[in-house]
This record gives structure tokens, C-alpha cells and sequence, in this order.
């Protein structure tokens, strides 16, 4: 039998639209073996194997707004325009991860983190979520929002340097149909990054990790190449595209909690609009055909 998974892109709190749809996923129980993400999408996916669809709404809704998550706090206590410690440390005192559910459900969970030192996408999963919590952390780390991370003496950002829509690690680990989950509406086209966003991250890390800055100068590239892919796949029949059906225009780092709730229940409504497509590739993947 074939093997059915979610594949998550990033986007910072645009990640509301992954929570709702992954609720949606919950709520339906649909049968998937394999989820993976990247930055937002990474922390989704662990609270979706988790079963904690409450939780992962109020990442991107309730604490946009607590200043150690995003402001002055999160500053002063770690240098840093997003609160990792918080995002992670804090929000698990208050809604404690659930790691009994997560280390039992059968799906498997990968996220991924860029190397500095080799230049290449590493993938983690439940252990390290439990017994090493700093390289899931690591997931959230962006070159120039946040410090780099450092774990066993090597160091490692937010895997969407290297890949944002993971994609190509669920094909090389034998996922043959993939449910794709897309944070920005279909209109979207990205753009090669600022001249001086790579300015400042050159003098961040030019010196000590070239390859970085050669991954950042062509995710557009990067990122058009996954979006063909994605498609491509959908129209053979081995993947569905789930994105925003509407453009809320929202940003990776908006605070307002009534838009990023309105993009949560856009992410559930558009689960159940897709519904007849989604159900379709589940049987394809389980063998099941009409007779």
C-alpha cells in the first residue's frame, strides 16, 4: 500500500491557515502515515501528531500579542525581534506538550534545519522534540530575526533557507501521495530578496558561512521550482495543493488576532471545500477505486 502525508510550508504566524486546515485534518480523521514542515510549519506539524488542535491555534492567535512573543520583551530577554524561549519554554508551561500522544501516534514527524557548517537540510523528529528540544527549536530560527542555533557544537537555522516547502524529503522517504499546505494565496510570486536584507545578513554571517548567503540569494528561484513540482504532482493524481482561497494579505509576523483568526477558520473552511479532492487521494493512496 501507498503512504499518504502532509507536507507543511512556513510563513511565521500566516501559519494560522496551517492550523486550521490541520484541525480540519483532525477533526475528519484523515488516515495520513507522515507529516513534515518547515519554521512555522515544523511546530504545526508536532501539534498536529500531538493532537493538540486548541494549542495550535493559539500559537498564532492567543500569544501574537504577549511581547515575549513578538515586541519588547522578547527583545530585552533575548535579543531577538521573535521570542524562541517563549515560543516554545513559556507557551509549554501554559499548555503543556502532550508527548505521550506525540511518541505513540503511529504517524511519523519530520522537520527540517539548515546545517551551517555543510550546507545542507537535516531532518529530526519526535526524539529530538523530547530528549533534545533545542534543535526543534531550531526550526523557528531565522537568519536575522534570531540568533543562530547551536547544538553539539554545530550550528543550525530555520530549514527554509534551504527548501520551504519540503516537499522532496517526503518523496526520498517514500510518501508517494502528499497533501501540500501552502500559506500564501495562489496569486503569490516571490520575489528575490532586498539588496539590503542580504547586505545585513552578509555582515551577519558572510564571512564564516558564504553558502548561506548563496541559499538566501535564490529561495525565489528555490521556492518556484517546489511550486511547479507541487503541481505537477497534483495534476499525475499524487498530490492536492491546499493554499488560501482568499488573499487576507497577511504578513509572517501580523499580531492582529481577529485577522489571524479569520485566516485559522479560512484554513478549516477550505478543508471542508476541498473535501470531495482530499477524500479522492486518500483512496488512492489506500487502493481504493471506484467501481
Amino acid at each position: 500500500m501507498a503512504k499518504l502525508g502532509i507536507v507543511c510550508e512556513g510563513g511565521g504566524t500566516r501559519g494560522a491557515y496551517t492550523a486550521g486546515f490541520l484541525t480540519w485534518c483532525l477533526d475528519n480523521n484523515i488516515p495520513i502515515d507522515y507529516i513534515n514542515g518547515i519554521s512555522a510549519g515544523a511546530v504545526m506539524a508536532c501539534l498536529f501528531v500531538s493532537k493538540q488542535p486548541e494549542r495550535m491555534k493559539n500559537m498564532v492567535t492567543k500569544y501574537v500579542t504577549d511581547s515575549r512573543y513578538m515586541g519588547v520583551q522578547a527583545f530585552l530577554r533575548e535579543r531577538t525581534v521573535f521570542g524562541i524561549d517563549f515560543a516554545f519554554d513559556g507557551v509549554d508551561e501554559l499548555e503543556p506538550l502532550d508527548k505521550e500522544t506525540l511518541m505513540s501516534n503511529p504517524v511519523t514527524l519530520e522537520y527540517g534545519l539548515y546545517h551551517c557548517e555543510t550546507d545542507t537540510l537535516e531532518y529530526f523528529g519526535k526524539d529530538e522534540v523530547i530528549n533534545k528540544p533545542d534543535y526543534y527549536k531550531a526550526t523557528c530560527r531565522l537568519p536575522g530575526f534570531v540568533k543562530i542555533g547551536e547544538m553539539d557544537g554545530q550550528h543550525y537555522f530555520d530549514g527554509g533557507v534551504k527548501a520551504m516547502i519540503p516537499i522532496a524529503r517526503a518523496e526520498e522517504v517514500g510518501i508517494d501521495y502528499n497533501i501540500v499546505v501552502l500559506t500564501k494565496p495562489g496569486n503569490y510570486v516571490r520575489k528575490p530578496e532586498k539588496k539590503w536584507q542580504l547586505a545585513f545578513l552578509k555582515l551577519l554571517y558572510g564571512n564564516k558561512y558564504p553558502k548561506l548567503l548563496e541559499c538566501l540569494n535564490r529561495r525565489h528561484i528555490e521556492f518556484a521550482e517546489e511550486i511547479d513540482h507541487i503541481y505537477k504532482r497534483q495534476e499525475e493524481g499524487k498530490g492536492f495543493v491546499v493554499r488560501p482561497s482568499v488573499d487576507m494579505k497577511i504578513g509572517r509576523l501580523c499580531k492582529d488576532v481577529e485577522l489571524l483568526t479569520k485566516l485559522w477558520e479560512l484554513g478549516y473552511s477550505d478543508g471542508e471545500k476541498y473535501r470531495d479532492e482530499i477524500m479522492a487521494l486518500v483512496k488512492r493512496a489506500h487502493g481504493v477505486t471506484n467501481e
